[in-house]
């Protein structure tokens, strides 16, 4: 199997990989994002320190290009990935003829949040904030979009922007600071650039845009609310990888619930409401490998499957589920040692029997 890795979380989501597969019997070449190598290298000592035979787990650093070798490989009969939606199509397409390769894809999300007007504000700030900018928003389940129905609209847009102005980011290992830095150049660039084009969208309004953080890659986090609705608006579709969120105000749930799913991923969502039967209205109507009732998006338990749809993953979830693609079913049928019957059938030609 190889296991391919992600910078976020570069050990945590692996591991998960990398212990269903050695559990069902398989070996394991893990490629580590070129971002996160060193951890990796750390957990590989500790792999070889717990004693494991040679060969059963081996540590790959390698380019991309070197990772395409390594998915097309004749004897690698199973890709785990954790990554990008253009990363697991390219993989995707990599292993399209070959049928004996099982593709186990996690993928990005665009994570939405809708808020009813029987939510409980303090709860939504909270559970928004952490949901939206913890791990400075660099998280597959991070919170996108908060999609607000009347009565909470304004308090909520106030009160996340005092939040979003609030917080330190820094190093985080000081005291009160909220927010590290992103996890390489490349990645700030990206989010920078992302960040500034909404700030100078018509179809936003920034309320808090784009600033730099304290240390190498820093930022801080953004608000911008949404003005002018469209479905197929790129910053309301694709993935921003950093603390980033937008807030839109709604008529009423069913507004709310449509415009939730208007979306091209479907990793995690979280419903605001006292109501159960919103809830499972939630489960049923959002297509979305995790549903929540009045928590943040992320913080997913590994007692339960984690995966999504579209393009968040390939109907493959991980944690509790992650043995079932690190192997393949068979299915047996067997009789007693010479049983059998003289008209096993109808038509059965006797004249063997002679």
């Amino acid at each position: 199997m190889a296991v391919i890795g992600p910078y976020n979380f570069p050990i945590h989501l692996a591991n998960g990989h990398i212990v269903a597969a050695l559990m069902m019997g398989n070996t394991v070449v893990f490629k580590p994002s070129s971002v996160t190598p060193l951890v990796a290298q750390i957990y590989t000592e500790c792999v070889d320190k717990a004693g494991f035979p040679s060969g059963v787990f081996n540590l790959l650093p390698m380019t991309r290009q070197a990772g395409d070798r390594l998915v097309t490989h004749p004897l690698v009969r199973g890709i785990l990935f954790t990554g990008s939606w253009a990363v697991g199509l390219h993989f995707k397409r990599l292993t399209l003829e070959d049928p004996h390769k099982i593709l186990a894809l996690e993928m990005g999300g665009k994570n939405a949040v809708i808020v009813a007007d029987d939510a409980h504000l303090d709860q939504v700030v909270a559970e928004v904030v952490t949901g939206a900018f913890l791990t400075t928003g660099q998280r597959c389940t991070g919170t996108s979009r908060v999609i607000c129905t009347p009565k909470y609209m304004d308090r909520l847009t106030e009160r996340l922007a005092l939040a979003a102005e609030a917080l330190k980011s820094g190093d985080p290992m000081a005291d009160g600071v909220f927010m590290g830095p992103l996890a390489s150049r490349s990645a700030l660039r990206t989010y920078r650039r992302d960040v500034e084009a909404a700030d100078q969208d018509a179809d936003l309004e920034t309320l808090v845009g784009f600033r730099e953080g304290e240390g190498v890659c820093g930022v801080g986090a953004s608000l911008h609310r949404v003005v002018n609705y469209r479905p197929e608006h790129p910053y309301l579709r694709e993935e921003v990888f950093g603390p980033a969120v937008t807030i839109e105000g709604v008529a009423d749930l069913d507004e709310a619930f449509q415009r939730a799913t208007e979306t091209d991923y479907g990793l995690s969502f979280s419903i605001f409401s006292q109501s159960e039967e919103v809830f499972r209205r939630a489960m049923i109507e959002v297509p979305s490998g995790i549903v929540n009732w009045n928590r943040a998006t992320n913080g997913a338990s590994g007692r339960l499957p984690f995966g999504g749809v579209g393009k968040s993953g390939n109907h493959r979830p991980a944690a509790l589920f992650a043995p079932e693609y690190c192997s393949y079913p068979v299915a047996s049928l067997s009789k007693p040692f010479g049983e059998y019957s003289e008209n096993p059938s109808p038509g059965f030609p006797q004249e063997v029997w002679k």
